[in-house]
């Protein structure tokens, strides 16, 4: 679990984010005047709103002790600047601007502290630095995420350039026909669906598709997904159930919705809540269906603290005491130890893996219930 100096440090970064980005705004516009020239109003609100999401995402990995969450970011801008030609020499002002800031500003009465006199940053100013430190050797590795040497690669080729071309009927034809054909469709959703929704991601990335295109191909995948609902509803049920969600506002509901469908392969009862849910309703969905896993999915890094808050909500019910609550998605796979700190059972990096680690927790759990009981 995170610690509570973590955590109010956290805390004490989104409360004085907005004064913080303001100030990073006056060093920047002050060191270089031209900026007002060459970028005028608008363009200083955006770097204003650029730095509050750089604030967001440090206080995250601030909040978990992760600095693999803050470096990971730093990539992620270092490329999307790139992409639509802006420096990243001026990114990393930015993070310089943004230590420079916090000196000024500090949180009210030394409630970090005690008092005692240290940054009240501390933890926050640490990150920045080693990020600065190694800011240019921080890239990623931007390769296709699909090869025809992969199995079902060529298939994934294929409904890959159906969906950028907009031929749903065809992108659906491709899926439809290799599954009648006998291809398992857990092989279709890990091969096909998986790693065509991380290629476009990438392709978003490198600013070859916008977020038109992305949202199109992901509600094609949704609807394909839909048909092949006859092949995923129709195995015997063991009695174990699963509910699952994504966190807060995400709209990244895809890789959650491919989780419940393989427990529903598997033979659970499966309840796919998706994104928007109020935390109160997927409480009392798990408490009535009397859920033994929760999966609780997440994209965006700074939703780190949605998940602990679920993760909370479900260890106050004593109707869940044996519940096992499972996290997954993109944060959990940069840090495999996050899912300690925000207090969940286990992570898994596939569906395969969620329902692997799933039955070791019941089976592990019920193992303790019999010690206990004897």
């Amino acid at each position: 679990m995170e610690n509570n100096a973590a955590s109010l440090e956290r805390d004490a970064l989104l409360e004085h984010q907005r004064e913080l980005a303001q100030k990073v705004i006056s060093i920047l516009w002050s060191r270089f005047p031209h900026y007002d020239e060459i970028l005028g109003a608008a363009g200083k609100q955006k770097c204003r709103q650029d730095v509050e999401y750089h604030l967001m995402y440090l206080a995250d990995a601030v909040g978990t002790e992760s600095q693999e969450l803050f470096f990971s970011y730093i990539k992620w801008v270092k490329d999307l600047f790139s992409s639509i030609g802006v420096s990243n020499e001026s990114f990393r002002q930015s993070l310089i601007a943004i230590r420079e800031a916090m000196v000024d500003i500090s949180p009210e009465k030394d409630e970090l502290t005690g008092g005692s006199g240290k940054n009240q940053w501390e933890s926050a100013d640490s990150l920045l630095k080693r990020g600065i430190e190694a800011f240019d050797s921080l890239a990623n590795v931007n390769h296709s995420y699909i090869s025809l040497e992969a199995p079902l690669g060529e298939l994934a080729g294929n409904y890959l350039d159906a969906l950028l071309s907009r031929e749903r009927d065809k992108a659906m034809r491709f899926i439809l026909d290799a599954v009648e054909k006998g291809t398992d469709v857990r092989e279709i959703y890990e091969q096909v669906f998986q790693v065509t929704q991380w290629e476009i991601g990438r392709l978003w990335q490198e600013n070859e598709v916008n977020v038109a295109q992305e949202h199109y191909c992901t509600a094609v995948t949704q609807l394909v997904m839909s048909r092949l609902y006859p092949y995923i509803f129709s195995h015997e049920k063991n009695g174990l159930v699963f509910v699952g969600t994504s966190v807060g506002d995400e709209l990244h509901e895809l890789g959650i919705r491919m989780i419940a469908d393989f427990f529903e392969l598997d033979g659970w009862d499966t309840y796919f809540l998706g994104a928007n849910t109020p935390l109160e309703s997927i409480i009392e969905t798990a408490v009535q269906e009397k859920a033994h896993v929760v999966g609780v999915s997440v994209t965006i890094t700074y939703h780190i603290s949605e998940v602990k808050r679920i993760i909370e909500a479900v260890r106050s019910r004593p109707e869940l005491a044996h519940t096992k609550v499972l996290v997954g998605g993109y944060p959990f796979n940069l840090d495999p130890e996050l899912w300690k700190k925000v207090g969940a059972d286990g992570s898994a990096k596939s569906a395969h893996g969620a329902i692997e680690k799933a039955r070791f927790l019941l089976k592990k759990g019920k193992a303790g219930n019999n010690l206990s009981e004897g």
